[in-house]
């Protein structure tokens, strides 16, 4: 036999038989990755000897580029060299306050609140001529002079007000044009100088009116207007929250649509947005046209997007459709993007995916049309040149919005800090809403949404005493009884708190960061409590557009006020951030080798050259980043891996590399998972390697990883790894104890407790036929904490499992990660071990059209039926099957059903069928894939014992699978009868129907 090759460092194309074996050990590290894992064969791993020996690998096999780190806050250049002439500017709430002598040559102003108490201050202002602004609400304390700043403690929330230390720098010009701007808000207006709104007809055709949601323009809308609708040149409008920029993105997708008949995206940053502006457009469905919403756990309706005019997505969505080989065509016909929020190009967390789709389009000779909608950002302008775009800036805004920094002591406990914030709250929501407005609190962690809800109803008086901590629904209740309502991403009431918000049924509602970012839900007043978010620092723009909420005009309201709770260390930091504004910078370098990746998939890179010209098209190269030695690298990386190869100075993508990037699993996550994968021993039972292969997913993907693990139920999680996720032997013994926090918790710990339950008690998560289930907590951890982890691990799961057919993981991987693929994504219909198969079968007979009402289904009349593995002999197809006939055959001959499997002591042998993919092993190694060989010789590494375990499995296309040994567990549920290691109860049977189910003949 050949020598072993490591797979991770190649991971080569499938070949032909003859290929070299393939082995799991990382690049360069051959030697080392034996002598690290040295196998026990015949003997269990334990799952605490596991877990750690997967953090161990995990720990050295960083590739990912770190991301450029938050720079210190500083002012731009041009408003760092402001005139250092001599100022007195004071921020005021003492009503006694002294007015100091102020020499000539001196300019002194003072902000103080406009109650009738301050009357005296201003008369004597008055005498010493000093001018002076009365602003509603006012509470920072401050005094400006030309080199330095010093502020006081806010007389806010019980906190006694003392005076902080004194800034220079930076910090003291911030203060001054932090107060320059505040005086210049609050300059008094004349009302005859606001401008009327502009009646539609004379700037939109008339025919256009029927699909607006109002018949006039304001001011901002008119002035963009023009450049809609009689330009086509790309588009940057910048205007302040609340100005109406879902109507200038209307006015951009009509053009396309009506004038043009060509097809339109319009592209968000959140999927709870889609559903937002989905239910604006439904107007539009009501006037015939085709409005089709992308987003989604479910596939979408291939057809129905083709025919669509205009597409709602969020940028993943459109993006993975951008990948797809089907819709090629429709995307052709795409005449215009608008992108709403597209100053998230600066984000760390999808900017770089929306700049390499912007750099596609870009530039004045592009087909397609951008219309980026931004919120106010400092270089705009710099964005508008790289988009070769025209920059439409606007600052009106109908209503006036006053923000202010609260200052609370630094306190070095988290407890006093949070009770500190949560006292801060309480006396600003009263302060609002006893003068009848509404108010929108922003926290940090839904924990801090739940405890920030419980404070305020409790200051109203609700009786919060009788709710248990982790009482959703009773919490709920209570707080909904004095007007206060909850909203976070997994909150199953949201969408009621919502409408009680906008009908003022509710007049505060306490919220994550899942409300900022253009769900329209405006309020009187925006408190912002917390300046991190899931234990991250906040940034600039995410607090900017929480500030934009305040003061809109849906609310009926003319005047707004924002808070940012800051402490005396933290204040002049934010000061400076807020008084700077949000800049733009690309973060395309953090994920540089999946976007060279998509690319080559799209055909726009062949070469090395073509790479380094798509560089020079990215925003990071507009802003000097002229370097393209890691656009080299990325692409060595690639052809390393195994997603490229590079043959006469051209690039070709693999099968692996399109795999990668139609399912857009990143590069690295994807070494990550495969490296350490394959350092591991083969499991010895299907338990080991469920418990395997959820840990290594759970903390080789970030976004697994990096879910916070409430402090609440830490125990619970603990508990739940400990016990396997067989919740049949969780019992007051074997519970680990702790009191929150005092039970730690690692990085991945909340999804491989969510996996191991989904696993190993699936009875836990079956619902009803109406799709609704009877629990809210899963091994004592609500089912909304682990709803994350569900909606993001299959993606990983089926990339992994979609590999056996290719030969890039051991067979064990594929398998297992096929059967736990399709047991999580319908884990309501409470599959067990062994179900994959029979999930793959009635997902392909339902086609992908119709998954989700036709796959429970089929799921529930075959196991009604005894019907255990999709194995049944060919005939009519079952009730229920969406395939005609013809492709009814088809699918029955892409199973592996006909296959006979057998692992002989030298060899294994496939006979029984034509056409799926054998692989066979010895240990860790394993052959490359063959479709023709009927015997395939086991390979023979020198570092493999003779006693190594073997096998054989096969792979169709299409999905299906078998393999020999413990792995044929996945080839069927197991029998009623058998005793079986998961909690998993016996299927229920129902009363025969009047229909035919799965394996029945007519």
């Amino acid at each position: 036999a050949a020598p072993a090759r490591p797979v991770a460092a190649t991971a080569p194309e499938p070949a032909a038989a003859t290929a070299p074996a393939q082995s799991g050990e990382g690049a360069g590290t051959a030697s080392e990755a034996v002598e690290e894992a040295p196998r026990a064969v015949g003997r269990r791993v334990s799952t605490v000897a596991m877990a750690a020996r997967i953090r161990s690998i995990l720990s050295g096999s960083e590739l990912a580029p770190t991301s450029r780190s938050a720079d210190v806050p500083a002012l731009p250049p041009a408003l760092a060299a402001l005139e250092s002439r001599p100022v007195w500017w004071c921020k005021a709430v003492d009503p006694e306050l002294t007015v100091p002598d102020v020499p000539p040559g001196v300019d002194a102003r003072v902000v103080l609140p406009d109650r009738p108490e301050f009357d005296a201050l201003r008369a004597r202002l008055r005498d010493a001529g000093v001018p002076f602004r009365s602003v509603r609400h006012w509470l920072e304390q401050e005094e400006v002079c030309a080199d330095s700043a010093t502020a006081w403690l806010s007389d806010v929330g019980g906190v006694v007000p003392e005076r902080c230390d004194a800034v220079v720098g930076d910090g003291a010009r911030a203060a001054r044009l932090a107060f320059s701007m505040l005086w210049d808000l609050h300059e008094p207006v004349d009302p005859t100088a606001v401008p009327d709104p502009v009646p539609l007809e004379r700037l939109v055709p008339a025919d256009w009116a029927r699909f607006l949601p109002f018949p006039v323009l304001n001011p901002a809308q008119a002035q963009a207007a023009p450049h809609l609708v009689d330009g086509d040149s790309h588009l940057l409008i910048t205007a302040p929250t609340g100005a109406g920029k879902t109507a200038m993105g209307m006015l951009a997708v009509l053009k396309a649509i009506l004038d043009e008949g060509r097809k339109a995206a319009w592209l968000v940053p959140q999927r709870s947005l889609t559903d937002e502006l989905d239910r604006e457009l439904e107007t539009w469905r009501a006037q015939g046209l085709r409005v089709e919403r992308l987003s989604g756990e479910y596939a979408v309706d291939v057809e129905a997007v083709k025919a669509a005019d205009l597409w709602v997505a969020t940028t993943e969505k459109f993006e993975a459709i951008c990948r797809a080989s089907s819709l090629q065509a429709a995307l052709g016909e795409v005449g215009c993007l608008v992108v709403d929020e597209i100053h998230l190009l600066g984000s760390p967390g999808r900017g770089a995916l929306l700049e390499a789709l912007l750099a596609r389009v870009r530039g004045a000779d592009s087909p397609v049309r951008i219309v980026g909608l931004s919120a106010t950002v400092s270089n705009a302008a710099e964005v508008a040149e790289w988009l070769e775009a025209d920059l439409v800036a606007t600052t009106w805004r109908p209503s006036r919005v006053t923000w202010q920094l609260p200052t609370i002591p630094a306190a070095s406990g988290f407890a006093a800090n949070n009770r500190l914030r949560e006292q801060v709250v309480l006396d600003l929501t009263h302060r609002h809403t006893a003068e009848g407005g509404s108010v929108l609190v922003f926290c940090g962690s839904k924990r801090n949404v739940r405890s920030t809800a419980m404070a305020i109803a409790a200051d109203r008086g609700a009786a919060v005493h009788t709710v248990a901590a982790d009482d959703v629904d009773g919490l709920t209740r209570v707080c909904a009884e004095v007007g206060v309502r909850l909203h976070y991403a997994d909150y199953e009431h949201k969408h009621a708190a919502e409408r009680a918000f906008r009908s003022r049924e509710a007049d505060v509602l306490v919220a994550t960061s899942t409300v900022a970012a253009g769900v329209n839900l405006p309020a009187r007043a925006v408190v912002v409590r917390d300046v991190t978010i899931g234990g991250e620092p906040v940034d600039t723009s995410t607090v900017l557009q929480m500030f934009g909420r305040a003061g809109r005009i849906g609310a009926g309201e003319t005047e707004g006020w924002s808070y940012l709770v800051v402490d005396e260390t933290q204040r002049a930091d934010w000061q400076t951030r807020l008084v700077a504004g949000y800049s733009v910078y690309s973060r395309i370098r953090d994920s540089l080798p999946d976007h060279v990746l998509a690319e080559v998939l799209q055909g726009r890179i062949g070469t090395v050259d073509d790479a380094q010209a798509w560089w020079v098209e990215t925003l990071a190269h507009a802003q000097g980043d002229d370097d393209v030695e890691p656009v080299q690298e990325a692409a060595e990386f690639l052809v390393a891996e195994g997603h490229l190869t590079l043959a006469d100075g051209r690039f070709a993508i693999t099968e692996l590399g399109r795999l990668t990037a139609r399912m857009m699993v990143s590069t690295h996550t994807g070494h990550r998972l495969r490296r350490t994968l394959g350092l591991l021993p083969v499991p010895h039972d299907p338990d080991e390697a469920e418990n395997a292969l959820s840990l290594v997913l759970s903390v080789a993907v970030r976004d697994l990883a990096g879910i916070p693990v409430p402090e609440p139920v830490r125990p619970a999680v603990a508990t739940v790894i400990k016990a396997g996720g067989k919740t049949s032997q969780i019992t007051n013994a074997t519970s680990v104890k702790g009191l929150g926090s005092q039970t730690t918790t690692a990085p991945g710990d909340l999804a491989w407790a969510a996996l191991l339950l989904a696993a190993r008690s699936p009875h836990l998560f079956e619902a009803t036929r109406t799709g609704r289930s009877g629990r809210r907590v899963a091994g004592g951890i609500p089912m909304s904490t682990l709803h994350p982890v569900y909606e993001q691990a299959p993606r990983f799961l089926a990339w992994l499992a979609a590999q056996g057919v290719l030969g890039t993981v051991h067979p064990w991987i594929a398998v297992v990660a096929a059967d736990l693929d399709h047991r999580v994504r319908w884990r309501t219909l409470a599959p067990g071990r062994g179900s994959g198969r029979l999930l793959w079968m009635c997902e392909e007979m339902a086609t992908r059209a119709h998954l989700k009402d036709v796959v429970p289904e089929l799921w529930r009349s075959a196991v009604a039926r005894g019907v255990r593995a999709p194995d049944w002999s060919p005939g009519r197809s079952p009730a229920g099957c969406v395939l005609d006939h013809a492709g009814y055959t088809a699918l029955l001959r892409e199973r592996t059903t006909t296959y006979d499997l057998a692992a002989h002591a030298d060899r294994a042998t496939v006979t029984g069928g034509t056409g799926a993919t054998a692989v066979a092993w010895r240990g860790r190694t394993w052959t490359a894939p063959t479709t023709s060989a009927a015997t395939v010789p086991y390979p023979a590494p020198d570092d493999e014992p003779p006693d190594a375990d073997t096998g054989v499995a096969v792979f169709t296309r299409r999905g299906d699978y078998r393999a020999t040994g413990w792995l044929a567990a996945y080839t069927a549920i197991a029998a009623p009868t058998a005793t079986g290691p998961t909690d998993v109860p016996t299927p229920a049977t129902h009363p025969s129907r009047p229909r035919r189910g799965l394996g029945s003949r007519r």
